[in-house]
């Protein structure tokens, strides 16, 4: 497995419309209230979401836990990738 997260490709078959974003996080090995962010820092798009999920630099994953955090959740207990819990380094 690679060893951060900006080494992942999400391949999409032919023209197959996309399943639900949140929905894909046992084959992210994401948290679903990541994800959750992602898609609201997307407005909902989720090719979008895919490619923030994909290659979020600092200032993405800074907001994304600032979201989580807005929610009462804490970020540390939550995965991202193979990064595991460590992509709150990131930030």
């Amino acid at each position: 497995m690679p060893g951060t997260l900006c080494q992942y490709t999400y391949i999409r078959e032919g023209d197959r419309q996309m399943t639900k974003f949140t929905e894909m996080s046992d084959s992210l090995q994401t948290s679903t209230e990541i994800l959750a962010a992602i898609l609201r820092l997307a407005g909902g798009n989720e090719e979008l979401a895919m490619e923030i999920w994909e290659y979020a630099g600092r200032l993405t994953t800074a907001k994304i836990q600032a979201d989580l955090i807005e929610r009462g959740l804490d970020p540390t207990e939550m995965t991202w990738g193979a990064s595991g819990t460590n992509w709150v380094s990131y930030c």
